[in-house]
């Protein structure tokens, strides 16, 4: 990030910024008092809490993001820390300090927190009105990134405590560590050089470096690392509705997941009935024909699985859309042996040429002799034949 034009917002880069430019006052000073409340210790079920944890505004349901992770408190080099962000702001860095100092009155050190007291509940009371507020702190969040280079460590919460630390002398920061997220933040990493310290929150654009610019740019990128980005969902039904979701919504971008769904489709949709997965699959063939051969040949087959529960009507709907993207051999010749049967689901013989015609005769990947047999089959009365 340029400082070269510095914005009027910023007091002054972080690197230059020293703790005789904080306010010093104390909590009882800015008309509050502070209780503590409850200590929680680091133990299996504060690891199975973060392991729940959800995205921000939970935009995929089912989805976390540190499922399976490790997760440890652990003493870490402040300067080897990568940031997520290029601006602080001053106010929060005296609010901090301020908590700092009640809290080791307290016997407790928020930047050296330990696994017996890895989570403080606290309450503050405003002096002149008595109004409380109950409120929470663990120590800052770190997460190994899966999706960048060297996979870094990176600060994702914390940030203002982490800088009063340097600002402070420290050397080390206790955090919370996990070992990679399945999801890839949507800030890239930043250097300590590149932080700011502000006097208000900054314009969109200054806050990060941010990692997708456009939607296109976030789908290609879930494209490539489909198989690491999946292994956050809690269950297939769950990963299935957002692919499908996702396919539906990003045209020709999606193409490479439908041919992931496709190739993998007895792992999404085993667990549904012949019906449901007629209806998943024809709008996905429909759309994504190029990439969706798996399961086009899976269906075509096993079409008298398939064919289950179908009225003739439906079935000849449904053999009509197939055919039309994937005329698979295989299931042309079933229908020119059930041709007797499935004409009884044509109105006149009008529907009987143009199914014929669209979905067999005219494509011209199928062998001569299926088109010649279908163009035999065509209803003579009527229809000019060309």
């Amino acid at each position: 990030m340029e400082t070269d034009n510095i914005h009027p917002g910023i007091i002054a880069p972080f690197k230059e910024f020293g703790l005789e430019l904080l306010d010093r006052r104390t909590l009882g000073q800015r008309g509050l008092s502070l209780q503590v409340l409850q200590k929680d210790p680091f133990q299996g079920q504060f690891r199975e809490v973060m392991q729940r944890t959800k995205l921000v505004n939970d935009p995929i349901p089912g989805y976390r993001p540190y499922r399976g992770r490790e997760i440890s408190l652990r003493s870490v080099p402040l300067y080897s820390l990568s940031i997520a962000a290029y601006y602080v702001i001053k106010e929060n860095l005296e609010f901090s300090w301020a908590l700092h100092e009640a809290l080791l009155r307290e016997g407790i050190d928020t930047l050296a927190l330990t696994a017996d007291c890895a989570r403080i509940h606290f309450q503050l009371t405003r002096l002149k009105t008595e109004e409380t507020s109950k409120c929470m702190i663990a120590s800052p969040l770190v997460e190994v990134s899966l999706y960048d280079p060297g996979n870094p460590e990176i600060l994702v919460d914390g940030l203002h405590r982490a800088a009063l630390a340097r600002l402070l002398g420290y050397e080390h920061i206790t955090v919370l560590h996990i070992d990679g997220a399945y999801a890839p933040l949507q800030p890239l990493p930043i250097q300590w050089k590149d932080l700011n310290v502000w006097d208000r929150v900054p314009p969109r654009e200054m806050k990060k470096l941010y990692r997708f610019t456009s939607a296109k740019q976030a789908i290609r990128h879930q494209n490539e690392t489909w198989t690491q980005f999946r292994q956050g969902f809690d269950d297939i039904p769950s990963e299935r509705e957002y692919l499908f979701a996702l396919i539906a919504n990003n045209g020709e971008h999606a193409a490479p997941l439908a041919g992931w769904l496709s190739r993998n489709w007895e792992l999404y949709f085993s667990d549904l009935s012949i019906a449901e997965e007629r209806a998943w699959a024809l709008p996905l063939i429909q759309r994504y024909y190029q990439n969706t051969k798996e399961v086009a040949h899976l269906i075509a087959s096993n079409w008298d699985k398939y064919r289950e529960g179908l009225s003739i009507e439906q079935e000849l709907h449904f053999l009509f859309q197939f055919l039309l993207r994937h005329p698979e051999e295989t299931l042309v010749r079933w229908v020119l042996c059930n041709f007797s049967r499935l004409k009884a689901g044509f109105e006149d013989h009008i529907d009987a040429y143009d199914f014929l015609q669209n979905a067999i005769i005219s494509q011209l990947k199928l062998p001569l002799e299926l088109r010649w047999s279908a163009l035999g089959l065509l209803p003579r009365r009527g229809v000019q034949q060309t």
